[in-house]
């Protein structure tokens, strides 16, 4: 059995304008915690997030 626990992808080591904007898109959801307590995000969630900013319309 393995005992390592799994390390998310830490949410503070986003560029910062990508992570607050990605922090907002997570509000409410569940967001897994790292063993050293860093908030960490699924992969999943990080990839819908970023298909969502292809599909918006242009301002230009």
């Amino acid at each position: 059995m393995n005992d390592k626990k799994r390390r998310w992808p830490i949410i503070e080591e986003l560029p910062a304008l990508e992570q607050e904007a990605f922090e907002n898109y997570l509000a409410g959801s569940q967001r897994p915690l790292n063993e050293d307590g860093t908030q960490g995000y699924y992969q999943h969630d990080y990839e819908a997030w970023k298909r969502s900013l292809q599909r918006r319309p242009s301002d230009n």
